[in-house]
């Protein structure tokens, strides 16, 4: 499933970055991790904040912000996020309420934070689809 937010974004260029996001919550407390790869899928920067025990969403929206900030911070002007929560993907988009209050403020930061780049794009990734890029990222969390 795919969602573009401005048209525009398949036009190739330095200047985008996919990023991939993920949140482990709940039963294994605690990490919001985010990996920031350029086109080649080469891995340009991992971000990671533990959160403690937290509601799923939370964490996922917190690892939105990593990689959003991150790439931010690398200068990139053009972003791919991919996350494998359909529930956050469809509030980023409109299609779905944030009804839960202590989202409300995540959810705001990130509208911000995307606004601040010239095209973006929100993309589902089923959890087989992003083991690869996850398996990578996870062995972070051991260390």
């Amino acid at each position: 499933m795919h969602y573009y937010s401005h048209p525009g974004f398949n036009h190739i260029s330095s200047s985008q970055v996919t990023v991939y996001c993920y949140a482990i919550s709940k039963k294994n407390p605690g990490w919001s991790i985010a990996a920031t790869y350029n086109l080649d899928r080469k891995i340009l920067a991992t971000t990671r904040q533990y959160l403690g025990d937290v509601p799923k969403n939370i964490a996922e929206y917190h690892s939105i912000i990593l990689g959003l900030k991150k790439s931010q911070e690398l200068n990139f002007r053009n972003v791919m996020l991919c996350s494998n929560n359909l529930r956050v993907i469809n509030q980023l988009q409109g299609f779905g309420e944030v009804d839960d209050l202590a989202l409300m403020p995540l959810y705001h930061q990130v509208i911000l934070l995307l606004s601040r780049f010239q095209f973006y794009k929100l993309e589902y990734r089923s959890w087989s689809e992003m083991k690869v890029m996850f398996s990578t990222i996870l062995d972070m969390t051991e260390k």
